[in-house]
């Protein structure tokens, strides 16, 4: 009888927090979903965790939910963490509600995880339960990432640029797979997603989405935006064409250092040309992104007698 209240305790206190921080994420989307730009709305397909693998998870793992009374050490002791891992919190300030963990091996990780337990009402969810201060048992999110998950199809292919949108704030914790479903399902068919990370190896908020029929690009990068609701979050991704270097589409000789991002073009010109083709009535309008090569910088000679 004694663990039965245990439970209801844990799944009905835990509950209530997370219908809270849901009813925030449907107020927040209702305020932003008057702007006309494309919505995806859905459950995205959970992760696949195969904590056997070894070397599979980054050292640097997110936690959320964290109560705002915590500090390191309190945490350190709860979620019983080696003396050698260090936090990151946002700003400095435990207060934030969320902070990075950060572990010395890939299998510590693994053990960390090993030792967790997914919600049994929201099985994609990795979760620690915590006390705060006041003795409130809380609900802390756990989510690692797994390297693999920057990428999706798992095999290399050759993408080409001309179809690849770069998508900026994309969630920390969306992979490559669930960002194919999302951009297939709303523009059209994706070929290719590359989640980009920094020199470390973690997610930048920053990915490349190839799609397979330039009507689906088109589409992708004339809404220059796209919401993205889920139970669990909202997020509004900005959208624009992937620029890589091009000689211009009229003259082929100069830089293309003007991107037409206009429907009817979506060309590289360099300024001249553009000028003298968008001189036709109904094209001056068109909304252009400027740009610069970067030339690498010349070796500087030095003389041995300075």
């Amino acid at each position: 009888m004694c663990i039965i209240k245990i439970l209801f305790f844990f799944h009905f206190s835990v509950r209530e927090g997370t219908d809270e921080r849901f009813e925030r994420l449907r107020l927040y989307e209702r305020g932003f979903l008057q702007t006309g730009y494309p919505v995806w709305r859905g459950v995205l397909p959970p992760p696949q965790y195969d904590i056997e693998r070894e070397n599979r998870f980054h050292t640097k793992v997110f936690l959320g939910g964290l109560p705002k009374d915590t500090d390191e050490q309190d945490l350190r002791e709860q979620l019983q963490l080696e003396p050698t891992t260090t936090f990151e919190f946002p700003f400095g300030d435990p207060r934030r509600g969320y902070a990075f963990v950060r572990f010395q091996t890939s299998q510590e990780v693994t053990d960390f995880l090993a030792n967790s337990t997914k919600k049994p009402w929201n099985n994609d969810s990795i979760y620690r339960f915590i006390k705060d201060r006041s003795g409130e048992t809380r609900c802390v999110e756990v989510i690692p990432w797994a390297f693999e998950s920057a990428y999706y199809p798992q095999f290399k292919r050759t993408a080409p640029s001309f179809l690849t949108v770069l998508v900026k704030n994309v969630h920390g914790s969306l992979m490559a797979a669930q960002l194919a479903k999302i951009f297939e399902e709303t523009f059209g068919p994706v070929f290719q997603v590359t989640v980009l990370t920094g020199n470390d190896g973690y997610p930048r908020e920053l990915a490349k989405v190839t799609f397979k029929y330039r009507e689906a690009y088109k589409r992708a990068v004339t809404s220059r935006y796209l919401d993205v609701s889920t139970p669990k979050m909202f997020r509004r991704l900005s959208i624009n064409p992937y620029l890589k270097p091009a000689s211009c589409s009229k003259c082929f000789y100069a830089n293309g250092t003007v991107f037409c991002r206009d429907e009817d073009c979506l060309l590289y010109y360099c300024e001249s040309c553009w000028a003298e083709v968008h001189m036709v009535e109904g094209m001056e309008s068109h909304a252009t992104i400027m740009w610069t090569f970067r030339k690498p910088a010349k070796a500087r000679h030095v003389n041995e007698n300075e």
